[in-house]
């Protein structure tokens, strides 16, 4: 699942010399990659940006960055520009009619700079960017209206202003943007560049990049023996003070040891590590927490049926509804929780987490963004795991964390979204049955057209777990290896 990086500008804009108040823009709800968020201002380098810049690099992503703000903000940030860029002139550059690289010199990029920092997409995102950043200042520059494919709102403030909206759940914000943020916040403008660098060398490091959707919610991807096409499993660190570590998951050292430094990271900047828990009982899911364990001396907490399952210590057991303090949140309130949800299906003991400030679920198991989940029939049954989602869906969810793959800033959709897709399937697994298919192998070709031939061994023990629950609601019927409609 390694896709390589696109390679993209963006700016980070403050309004003048003696003006520290940053640029963000919102980004348009039905975009794939950070749809609805505040974020600096950019875009992807393209064909005419390589053919202005040729085997100069710097110069091609300073073409992207003069070329997307002139799409995007109709500001003109090439040299000796002040005007916002000419409205007809912008809607052809933005619908191709325009040849870029015949409007712009390389000498007028110059006064755009280097780029003050550098960051990659981390590698278990589906859709992956190589961004640079730049400084600007608008000063005496002028905008125009923001591009309304791509942008739907738009704002000033300092970083800590940002930040406080942020914490106050007012605003949600690109998680690079939010790293940047709290890197430059209380700085003045001329020692932005030298923390940018230190920046750097802290996202180069050894350590797992976080990640940042939520002030509530900090996501560690590591690398596990996992089901493909997945190749990480997030472990989350949630609140302050009391902090908590879900699922410790990694068994390779190197792993081990990076997971290590983050959460050394997190107790320096004041978060206090209460306890680990884990969401269920699976390998990779849980092959951190003896190393977690010894490293931070922390108690482990599960369901019941998962600690009949691990080979390790579970110091306290948690049952469906208990909830656990957090304290006092980002926002200054307290009476903050994170509560325990049962949802067994996947697993016997599986455990869901939901942060009630800014709605947050931590969801393990019951939901992937890289792939679908598999019920296996080994311990899995798939009518207790539907009832699981349906009962999720019923929460407040803003933002759901899966175990693989990115967060999903689309809340309860995300949920409904799963629903229909089981419901999809089992009614297709359903049909082929009526239709005249009558062995696991046949049923799986004839509905998994769209899955790789590679994965139908895992694409069969999801219809044999559907065949069971349509077998105990007494839609099918089987003999021996033979299904029949009932």
């Amino acid at each position: 699942m390694h896709r390589e990086p696109v390679a993209a500008s963006a700016l980070i804009l403050r309004r003048a010399p003696d003006d520290d108040r940053l640029f963000m823009a919102r980004r348009a709800r039905g975009m794939r990659f950070f749809g609805s968020v505040y974020a600096f201002v950019g875009g992807r380098v393209d064909d005419a940006d390589r053919r202005l810049g040729g085997d100069d690099r710097t110069t091609v992503l300073r073409s992207a960055l003069v070329r997307e703000m002139c799409e995007e903000l109709g500001l003109d940030l090439r040299s000796g520009r002040r005007r916002p860029v000419d409205p007809a002139w912008r809607r052809a550059l933005i619908d191709g009619r325009v040849d870029w690289s015949e409007e712009c010199t390389v000498s007028e990029l110059e006064d755009v700079g280097d780029p003050v920092l550098r960051l990659v997409t981390p590698a278990f995102y589906p859709r992956r960017f190589d961004t640079r950043f730049f400084l600007g200042t608008l000063g005496e520059r002028a905008m125009g209206d923001l591009q309304p494919e791509e942008l739907e709102d738009s704002d000033w403030d300092t970083a800590h202003g940002w930040l406080e909206r942020f914490d106050r759940g007012h605003v949600a914000l690109a998680p690079p943007n939010v790293l940047t943020l709290r890197a430059i916040r209380g700085l003045p403008f001329e020692a932005w560049p030298d923390a940018l660098t230190a920046l750097q060398r802290e996202i180069d490091g050894p350590a797992p990049q976080p990640i940042w959707n939520n002030p509530a919610v900090q996501l560690l991807a590591l690398r596990t023996p996992t089901l493909p096409p997945a190749e990480h499993t997030n472990t989350y660190v949630v609140g302050r003070d009391p902090a908590y570590v879900i699922d410790p998951a990694t068994p390779h050292a190197d792993e081990q040891h990076a997971l290590a430094l983050a959460l050394r990271r997190a107790r320096d900047e004041g978060r206090r590590l209460r306890a680990v828990l884990l969401t269920h009982h699976h390998p990779d899911h849980v092959g951190a927490v003896p190393f977690v364990r010894h490293t931070f001396d922390l108690p482990v907490w599960a369901h019941a049926e998962t600690a009949a399952r691990v080979d390790f210590a579970v110091d306290r057991t948690l049952a469906d509804g208990e909830r656990l303090e957090l304290g006092h949140g980002p926002d200054g309130r307290g009476d903050w929780w994170l509560e325990c949800h049962f949802t067994p299906g996947h697993a016997p003991g599986h455990l869901c987490f939901f942060e009630d400030r800014y709605g947050s679920l931590i969801a393990g198991d019951m939901v992937s963004t890289v792939s679908s989940i598999l019920i296996d029939p080994a311990d899995g049954n798939l009518d207790s795991y539907m009832s699981g989602l349906e009962r999720l869906a019923e929460l407040d969810v803003q933002v759901v964390f899966p175990a693989h793959g990115p967060a999903d800033a689309r809340g309860t959709k995300v949920l409904a979204d799963q629903i229909a897709h089981r419901r999809e399937r089992e009614r297709a697994v359903l049909e082929a049955v009526v239709q005249g298919a009558r062995t696991v192998d046949t049923i799986t070709r004839r509905v998994y057209v769209d899955v790789p031939d590679s994965m139908h061994e895992l694409a069969a023990r999801s219809v044999q777990s559907i065949l069971a629950s349509l077998e105990r609601r007494q839609r099918i019927r089987s003999r021996g290896d033979e299904v029949l409609p009932a």
